[in-house]
């Protein structure tokens, strides 16, 4: 039996902060420590997700990805810092500090609702706020689907693992199907700013797919040439017009034999031994950080021209040497685990540690999990980690996906000293 490893809206916060309670809690003569020990740095999950808090998080600050992983239909949700609906609005009370003094005075007088009264009366911002529609929502980019051809959806799949590396911030999900081992590859480059997809095969032109890009609403898909697609479109301004922020998103797609076509806005791909993918995006969002343009095609048009200049290997290469810079910061070792990893999937470590089992190298994990969560969600000089870090699959966020200053933005970024990641504040 085993229980399900989920990402509620609100447990990006509560695995950020996790670590550095427990950092806190650890003897000093542990904090230093080196393993090798995959039991504290991966996870490893036995079926595909069914439901969004059970996908597999990558992210390089800006772009994002949650990896269902998938068998005959994988299903990727890809975000963009950027993606905000509404419109800039002044809210601001130009006279409510001055009613500052008078609000703390009813207090420590214990006139508790006097004050409230006041606060309500002079200290709230004016208008709607964030009840509002002008006041926008976090949401997410679009949704990235490789289906595999008809002919192959019958057959029976065997050895599937779905792993989440944290050491390298890479995603794999493997199975064999027809006797024949797959393998995709995936990880959100910052150096190179996109996401990049490898899918291999240990039989030749063993790959059949179809890749199709969209959302719920406001998008238009494009085929620049027989191996892109091109997403974009402009979110809801929240007063009744079309005047939000605009995305665009580019696919490019790189075949190792077989044929590649294009048509209905999709992209096919027949009998190819391995299959490359890299995904761009940029929004025209004005804030007070992140990436400014506007033309948002152009931009993503520029990072996938030059992510495309090199090789998979070279990507690859750039990417866990970006992300292990902030990483190797810290190493914590707690103790291993007295189950094989290989054998025990994440789930059934927790299933077993809430039976009274001992896992030692599984609090490490979480303990990693956050700093990882932190790294993939915020980077220096782009917009902080949200609500949800940068991951979401609707188009209207829990509490709207946004910065809450009553103890959620501070959670996220608790463990940014202890963990040494002091610039990503």
């Amino acid at each position: 039996m085993t229980v399900p490893l989920k990402i509620t809206p609100r447990a990006i916060s509560y695995l950020i902060k996790l670590t550095a309670s427990v950092w806190i809690s650890l003897s000093p003569a542990l904090r230093a420590t080196t393993t090798d020990d995959p039991s504290s740095h991966v996870i490893w999950l036995k079926t595909p997700a069914t439901h969004f808090y059970e996908s597999t998080p990558i992210g390089n600050g800006r772009l994002g990805g949650m990896i269902f992983g998938g068998v005959d239909d994988e299903k990727i949700v890809v975000n963009e810092s950027g993606m905000w609906s509404g419109s800039p609005q002044d809210s601001d009370r130009k006279d409510a500090a001055k009613y500052l003094p008078q609000i703390k005075q009813l207090l420590i007088e214990g006139k508790n609702d006097e004050a409230s009264k006041l606060v309500n009366a002079h200290f709230t911002c004016l208008g709607p706020g964030s009840k509002g529609e002008e006041y926008g929502t976090y949401q997410l980019l679009g949704f990235l689907h490789l289906i595999s051809k008809s002919e192959l959806k019958s057959s029976a799949v065997t050895n599937y693992h779905r792993e989440l590396d944290l050491n390298t911030a890479i995603s794999k999900v493997t199975y064999t199907k027809d006797g024949i081992n797959f393998c995709r590859t995936t990880f959100a480059s910052a150096p190179d700013q996109a996401i990049v997809i490898k899918i291999t095969a240990n039989k030749a032109r063993a790959i059949s797919l179809d890749i199709v890009l969209d959302r719920q609403e406001r998008y238009r898909v494009s085929n620049p040439d027989t191996s892109s697609l091109l997403m974009v479109g402009q979110l809801a301004d929240g007063k009744e017009g079309n005047n939000g922020v605009s995305y665009a998103t580019y696919i490019k797609v790189f075949n190792d034999e077989g044929t590649l076509t294009s048509e209905s806005n999709a992209l096919h791909i027949s009998h190819a031994s391995s299959v490359t993918l890299i995904l761009t995006a940029a929004t025209n969002i004005k804030t007070f950080a992140g990436r400014h343009t506007d033309n948002p095609a152009n931009a993503a048009l520029a990072d996938l021209h030059s992510a495309e200049s090199q090789s998979y290997e070279m990507l690859l290469a750039r990417h866990i040497k970006d992300y292990q810079s902030y990483y190797n910061r810290v190493v914590l070792e707690l103790g291993k685990t007295d189950q094989p990893i290989s054998t025990q999937s994440t789930p059934d470590r927790l299933y077993l540690l809430s039976k009274g089992g001992t896992d030692q190298s599984l609090e490490t994990l979480y303990f990693n999990f956050g700093r990882y969560l932190l790294i993939s969600s915020s980077r220096p000089g782009g917009l902080p980690a949200n609500l949800q870090g940068i991951w979401a699959d609707a188009l209207k966020c829990p509490w709207r996906g946004d910065w809450h200053l009553n103890v959620n933005v501070q959670m996220n970024y608790w463990p940014a000293e202890i963990c040494n990641l002091s610039d990503f504040t």
